[in-house]
């Protein structure tokens, strides 16, 4: 699945007229000025001193260029109207998003209570779930991109057009660089997705010096990364368990199993709390709000680091 989305800068910035007014205003002076030309040629033929005539030409024309440079000093200093951004043609960066179609249809599968264990050469068209889905991730995605580039630059997100044929995703020509920032998502464990971010190399040096500007080589301090450190570790979760307890069955046993049998088991007084196979504490088994719950009694010597 592939995501057109389209950058506009809005620092500001001086455009004289810009859009396609402006454009066909400038194609169609050519024409104007030779209809004039054409209307004033019988006066013009009949001008006796050449050499005033050249000297009054000049000055209006001097007069002219005199006062486009006043409109652009004015719209530097901010006396002129406030600058403007054409976003349909000016600063505009257009990047690609592709996302894995099968990191869609699992993550859908597992919202419905699946395993998320998805095909990955899906061959189909997205369901009306997976598209509403794949809406929302796009919405996050624009908006975390935008959120990273204003460190940068000021810019304005949206988001240009989707195409599922990556034969109609056309960003530059087949000969131009790109720069591809990856990502590699692993919702659950052996099943890796990844999304991937294109930028044009072309694009990318109309902001090379903001770029190097922030680009800082300077590590932070060490107390600084200590708790940056900290703070990520402690964001991490692991999964953890109880056993209330392990019967004991012979192999007859077992394969006389039948729906309805009792087995008999005897509850510990203890029960421990177990994180990747390790005894992390014990405690007692009861209830609180209205859930069975584990009261830890008493926490395992931790090993210390060497």
């Amino acid at each position: 699945m592939i995501d057109t989305m389209q950058f506009a800068s809005t620092a500001p910035e001086l455009i004289l007229g810009g859009g396609a007014i402006t454009t066909g205003l400038l194609t169609a002076s050519i024409a104007a000025g030779a209809f004039v030309s054409s209307v004033f040629s019988g006066p013009v033929g009949r001008v006796r001193h050449h050499g005033l005539g050249i000297e009054r030409a000049i000055i209006a024309y001097g007069i002219a260029i005199a006062a486009f440079g006043a409109v652009l000093l004015a719209g530097a200093a901010g006396l002129a109207a406030p600058p403007r951004i054409d976003e349909d043609h000016a600063n505009t960066v257009v990047l690609v998003a592709a996302i894995e179609p099968a990191l869609i249809s699992r993550l859908v599968d597992a919202r419905y209570g699946g395993t998320g264990d998805i095909p990955a050469n899906r061959a189909r068209e997205f369901t009306a779930t997976e598209e509403s889905l794949l809406a929302r991730l796009t919405e996050q995605l624009i908006e975390a991109l935008s959120s990273v580039w204003s460190e940068i630059v000021p810019v304005k997100a949206s988001l240009r057009a989707r195409e599922t044929n990556v034969a109609f995703a056309a960003l530059v020509r087949p000969d131009e660089p790109v720069a591809v920032t990856r990502f590699t998502i692993t919702p659950w464990p052996g099943k890796e997705a990844q999304v991937e971010i294109v930028y044009p190399v072309s694009a990318l040096r109309s902001v090379e010096q903001e770029l190097l500007r922030s680009h800082d080589d300077t590590p932070p301090p060490a107390g600084e990364w200590h708790d940056r450190l900290a703070a990520a570790v402690g964001e991490i979760r692991f999964p953890a368990r109880t056993v209330l307890a392990r019967p004991e069955l012979s192999f007859s046993e077992l394969m006389q199993l039948q729906v309805g049998d009792v087995i008999p088991v005897t509850l510990p007084s203890l029960v421990p709390l177990l994180v990747e196979g390790r005894k992390i504490a014990v405690g007692t088994i009861g209830e609180h709000d209205g859930r069975a719950a584990l009261r830890v009694e008493r926490i395992e010597t931790r090993r210390s680091a060497s």
